[in-house]
């Protein structure tokens, strides 16, 4: 994968991670609001009731006195000891409320119980009964209206976040081509230089500071050094060559001159000799000034990197 492709996949995967946490915790957050009003409602529903209840005199009828006090989509029932329901009113649209457990608890009491996907909040309540048994009067509210919320909310957050993710998107493929494209340049002159032997600058169509701008220049630079060293190079071995060549040529030709006339004649041994030594100390001397000078080049080159 290029560099461009990690930071678009990097940016949008980043933002992704943020916004399904930010999400997450708006989701549960307000879930938990939703259900912690919702039994605080049915929490004050029963404290209405029980408050009726103990102001009743003893021949009210209790089945009629909870009717006309349930709540819509709401049940109420009186549990004994032994967990029989001793009474139960609900609504007839209303078959999986009575699902839930009759259970005797004691004291006050209040939570969410769930039947499938539907919620429901429960409060119970300590009474005494009829026959002068204490028992437990519960009621129990459908609360579908919580999930429905949720699911609005949920697919909300949904469309939210792809509505952000995709301007991340396109913003991260942009930013990555602006970082990435001075980069692609410098990789593409690099290739024609190593292709057609020849030194290129990389083309700056903007001036600014930034750190990008700042390489192509120094790259920009780096080529000038390394074209100068370049002719420098190709300058030193035109020189060495043509200053070689004369000495070279003239050691040669008493060389031959040796070979052929040096066992016979003394003379030409003699001269052959000489000039012969004399090129040689005058090739030695060159080749002095030649390192003197490479050397004098290259300091010259660590002073301009300096």
């Amino acid at each position: 994968m290029n560099i461009k492709n990690r930071i678009t996949v990097f940016s949008t995967v980043f933002l992704l991670l943020i916004l399904l946490l930010a999400n997450g915790s708006i989701y549960f957050v307000f879930q938990k609001v939703m259900r912690d009003e919702a039994v605080e409602r049915t929490e004050t529903q029963m404290d209405t009731i029980t408050e009726v209840l103990h102001s009743a005199d003893e021949n009210l009828d209790m089945p009629r006195f909870l009717r006309a006090y349930l709540p819509a989509d709401s049940m109420i029932r009186v549990i004994s000891q032994d967990n029989v329901s001793l009474l139960n009113i609900a609504p007839s649209t209303s078959s999986e409320m009575t699902e839930l457990p009759a259970i005797y608890r004691e004291g006050e009491q209040s939570e969410v119980s769930k039947i499938g996907e539907t919620l429901y909040t429960v409060a119970v309540h300590p009474i005494i009964w009829e026959n002068g048994e204490v028992a437990t009067l519960e009621l129990v509210e459908d609360q579908t209206a919580i999930a429905n919320t949720m699911r609005v909310l949920q697919v909300i957050l949904t469309i939210a976040t792809l509505i952000i993710l995709i301007p991340s998107f396109i913003g991260g493929r942009v930013l990555s081509r602006i970082i990435v494209n001075p980069i692609a340049s410098m990789i593409q002159t690099m290739e024609e230089i190593q292709k057609r032997g020849t030194f290129k600058h990389i083309p700056l169509e903007q001036k600014s500071n930034d750190e990008l701008t700042k390489m192509a220049q120094t790259f920009n630079r780096m080529m000038d050094l390394l074209e100068a060293n370049y002719n420098k190079q190709e300058q030193f071995v035109s020189d060495a060559s043509h200053e070689l060549k004369t000495p070279l040529t003239v050691v040669e030709s008493y060389a031959k001159l040796l070979k052929r006339w040096g066992k016979e004649k003394p003379d030409v041994l003699d001269e052959a000799v000489e000039a012969i030594y004399s090129e040689a100390v005058r090739m030695k001397e060159m080749a002095q000034q030649m390192l003197l000078l490479a050397k004098d080049e290259s300091s010259l080159r660590l002073i301009m990197k300096k």
